[in-house]
């Protein structure tokens, strides 16, 4: 099950989110960065092993991006990134945020847990896509956003 993440999960958060930013499939994220942001954090563990982690960026008081996914590849196919994702919700729901989005070249996962494509908003593009080195180089990242209800069942994956 998640859990928020702890001081002690920076390193191994940090070797996650790297080993997955040399793959193209996450923006790099410094360990320095990670622990300023501790709270934002989600892990999974196995064994005392983190192997998932996930980020819930706010950009307002309504509004935060689930960002940093990324699952040990020993352990993809188990489970562990419905249960990152699924956490990330509920705790944006928690906090009354009213929309979660996505960046991803994988939609049809986000599909399963009520995402919608859209055009990306403002505050993603001033605060983060200016500084990566694929703007205007042919982004190939989806953005896809989720509007968000009382209903904790509507986190969920059907």
């Amino acid at each position: 099950m998640p859990r928020k993440a702890s001081a002690d999960d920076v390193p191994a958060i940090n070797a996650l989110i790297s080993y997955w930013a040399t793959e193209g499939e996450v923006l790099p994220r410094s360990a320095a960065e990670i622990a300023k942001h501790l709270t934002d954090f989600v892990v999974e563990d196995e064994d005392g092993r983190v192997v998932g982690v996930a980020s819930l960026a706010a950009y307002g008081p309504d509004l935060a991006e689930i960002r940093s996914v990324c699952v040990d590849k020993d352990y993809q196919s188990r489970g562990v990134g419905k249960r990152i994702v699924t956490a990330e919700i509920e705790e944006a729901g928690r906090r009354g945020i009213g929309k979660v989005f996505v960046l991803t070249r994988k939609p049809d996962y986000f599909l399963k847990f009520g995402f919608a494509t859209g055009p990306v908003i403002e505050q993603k593009i001033y605060r983060d896509c200016v500084t990566c080195p694929k703007y205007g180089n042919g982004c190939d990242e989806i953005y896809m956003e989720k509007s968000l209800t009382k209903q904790a069942s509507a986190a969920s994956p059907r």
